[in-house]
Parts: C-alpha cells; sequence; structure tokens
C-alpha cells in the first residue's frame, strides 16, 4: 500500500516565506463553521468535532472498517478562512468577537460523501451532537490563490 506523502506532494503545505500563486485542485473536507473569537471554548469545541471525523478514517484499517481505495496517510493539519461579520464592518477598532470563520480538516482523495457520513457515525459517541450536525463534507472547488507564510503571533 502506498502511502500518502502530502507534505511532500503537495505544495501548499510548505513553509515557504517568500509569496507566491499556486493552483488548488478540487479538495475533500470536514467542515464547520463559527463566530467569535479563536481564544474562546466554542473554537475549541468547533475543532474537537473536526479531529475525531478525520480520525475515524485514517484509523479505519484497525477498526474493521474498508474503505475503497485506502491509502495510509497523515491528517492533515487544520485549516481555516476568516472574515468579519457583516453588521461589524465599519467597527472600529476590530475586535475578535466579530469574526466568523469556516474551519475545516481536508481529506484524502478516496474520501467520498458515504465515507464521511460513516465516520461521523462511529466519531458520534466521541463528540457533542449539535456540534456533529453542524459539520459538512464538502468539496472546494479549485482554484488560483495567493500563499505567503505569517510568522509571529496572530494578533500581529
Amino acid at each position: 500500500m502506498t502511502k500518502i506523502e502530502w507534505k511532500k506532494t503537495e505544495p501548499w503545505y510548505s513553509t515557504r516565506k517568500k509569496a507566491r500563486i499556486l493552483t488548488l485542485p478540487d479538495q475533500h473536507y470536514f467542515l464547520i463553521d463559527g463566530l467569535g473569537d479563536p481564544n474562546q471554548a466554542d473554537f475549541a469545541q468547533r475543532v474537537q468535532t473536526l479531529y475525531p471525523l478525520s480520525y475515524a478514517i485514517r484509523m479505519s484499517y484497525r477498526n474493521d472498517w474498508e474503505i475503497d481505495g485506502y491509502q495510509e496517510y497523515t491528517v492533515y493539519p487544520l485549516q481555516g478562512h476568516w472574515s468579519i461579520q457583516e453588521q461589524y464592518l465599519n467597527q472600529t477598532p476590530m475586535k475578535k468577537d466579530y469574526f466568523k470563520y469556516t474551519i475545516g480538516i481536508k481529506q484524502p482523495e478516496f474520501v467520498t460523501a458515504a465515507v464521511a457520513e460513516k465516520a461521523k457515525q462511529r466519531a458520534a459517541e466521541k463528540v457533542d451532537a449539535a456540534l456533529l450536525k453542524q459539520v459538512r463534507f464538502e468539496t472546494i472547488k479549485g482554484k488560483q490563490v495567493g500563499q505567503i507564510l505569517h510568522v509571529g503571533p496572530f494578533d500581529e
């Protein structure tokens, strides 16, 4: 079985400090939306909802679950898209409580909607049921993006 080496084969996961333009392919994700300061408990609970889903798939071969096309891999890192809630767009100073976000964990190509649903079932007793209902499996269409690595505190 060939292991997926995404850290080596997917250039958008490198840690280059120089800005660059990349073309991303279609990618599968577990996603959940949220509002507010990422330093608060609600954000942590949303993160804690995503990881058991990803690990249910990653460890499936050890738990009597055969997935067609499965390849061993390292779970992808948490990713987020951040913006400001519309009613706060003109507020100054800007506060973290004004954030809205979508966080997610990428899934390998072999993960289908059916596999994602089964992962939700298998992880159900490990996560908050209300948050699990908010998680969606989605394919994000490929596009051209700009990328730069930020070094330092997030507040800067």
